[in-house]
């Protein structure tokens, strides 16, 4: 529960094959499928963009995953979290999920330091996931905002220490594949296990999409203009995005640099998208 105090923001750390990126499904699915994407929403930041196969599908989610479009939306989410604590608004609740913070420039990590300090107060919330859990990839006043630990299989007894500075926790003799060692404010060195097996992940984000439908609700949440969503005839067209199951954002299009993410996409809408992009 991200609303009490001792569970505001997170940090997962593990090597390769800790089953880290598996332990941070695990918490987007039990979110999304308790939480309505009305009044939550989830920015998914994931630079390598491997490991979450059809996550933007989510009614929920948000998903950025380029570099550049990762640290756009860090800025973006510094702008929300400074506007919301000079007002009243705190809904949507924000859940940020980023993977790899380590690949993060300075600027963005130092950003993140700061939404995380204000953001408890704001209903933002993050969770951030690392495979190098150093004070070089994850600064100290940055760490120091995490109410919880969640400490994978690491590679000495030092990467442990810093990231749940506790002595002697045996982390780094865990032997991955999802274990960890959570650690909390009246939590010391519980045993958890990610919960997930091969292929289940469609499974789960069906359940989810069949709780919850497919319309994403806050996509103009953080407001920013190099986001342009697709045209009415498109997002309109519920009936085709029922049978496709497709989802169209254009980023970027100043810098003519744009994604797209489409699945099964027919040839007369390609055709349209196209002719909207080169307008832009």
């Amino acid at each position: 529960d991200f609303s009490k105090e001792k569970f505001t923001h997170g940090l997962i750390a593990g090597v390769t094959g800790s089953g880290k990126s598996v332990m941070l499904r695990n918490f987007i699915y039990s979110l999304a499928y308790t939480c309505s994407p009305k009044e939550n929403t989830f920015l998914v930041l994931n630079p390598k963009n491997i490991s979450f196969d059809g996550i933007e599908d989510l009614p929920h989610v948000q998903y950025f995953y380029t570099q550049a479009s990762v640290e756009e939306t860090v800025n973006s989410l510094y702008e929300l979290t400074i506007k919301r604590n000079e007002g009243k608004e705190l809904l949507p609740n924000v859940y940020v999920f980023a993977d790899e913070v380590a690949s993060f420039s300075k600027e963005a990590k130092g950003k993140l330091k700061t939404i995380a300090e204000m953001g408890r107060a704001l209903n933002i919330h993050l969770l951030l996931a690392t495979q190098k859990p150093t004070a070089n990839s994850i600064p100290t006043d940055l760490k120091s905002q995490m109410t919880f630990t969640l400490t994978g299989m690491v590679s000495n007894k030092q990467d442990a220490f810093y990231v749940n500075g506790v002595k002697d926790s045996g982390a780094e003799n865990l032997t991955g594949n999802g274990l960890f060692i959570f650690n909390a404010p009246g939590y010391n060195n519980v045993l958890v296990q990610a919960l997930m097996s091969e292929g289940e992940d469609k499974e789960i984000q069906t359940l989810i999409i069949e709780k919850w439908g497919i319309e994403k609700y806050n996509e103009g949440l953080l407001n920013t203009q190099s986001i342009i969503t697709a045209p009415e005839y498109i997002t309109d067209r519920i009936d085709w995005v029922d049978t496709l199951n497709v989802e169209m954002t254009i980023k970027q299009v100043q810098d003519s640099h744009f994604l797209y993410y489409a699945k099964q996409l027919n040839r007369e809408t390609a055709t349209k998208v196209l002719q909207w992009v080169s307008a832009k």
